[in-house]
């Protein structure tokens, strides 16, 4: 059952897709249109779940679910992720891999490679402010909160000791 992504509890359930690039306006609406259908849809174990989906910032899906209402299985979690690699596949774009941080660096959105992110705090390119789009909060209450913050507020602080 697919409902609005702000009518959502801060309880829900998160995954974060990140795509490697930017996504354009098409793309964006064929990636409107397929997950309104594919939510619509979604259950676990023949019930309906209540999830909704968000496009940010044209770079990240967003997919929430009320667990409240109805728990993900292996197999409702397996069709999302099916769903995710069908759109990397239509559209040309990587969705799953996650070896690249994104940061908001001068008002726009840059990918880094995680494992030369020490280099980039030795080059200064990523100082203890600089915005980091933490991939890895679970639900929605902490997205809402916890999700574009300060990289000295996350994993990353450790390089900055």
């Amino acid at each position: 059952m697919l409902v609005a992504f702000d009518q959502m509890p801060d309880t829900s359930r998160l995954w974060i897709y990140q795509a490697e690039r930017e996504l354009k306006d098409p793309e964006i609406e064929f990636i409107n249109k397929t997950s309104s259908i594919f939510i619509s849809d979604w259950t676990a174990h023949g019930n309906d779940l209540k999830a909704s989906f968000e496009v940010l910032h044209n770079r990240f899906i967003v997919i929430t679910l009320d667990e409240k209402v109805g728990q993900a299985s292996g197999c409702s979690i397996d069709a999302s992720v099916s769903f995710i690699r069908s759109l990397e596949n239509e559209l040309g774009i990587s969705l799953l891999n996650n070896d690249k941080v994104a940061f908001m660096i001068d008002d726009n959105i840059e990918l880094l490679p995680a494992h030369g992110l020490k280099e980039k705090v030795a080059q200064k390119t990523v100082v203890p402010s600089t915005k980091v789009f933490n991939n890895t909060v679970q639900n929605l209450g902490d997205f809402r909160s916890k999700w574009l913050v300060e990289s000295n507020e996350t994993w990353l602080n450790r390089f900055f000791n």
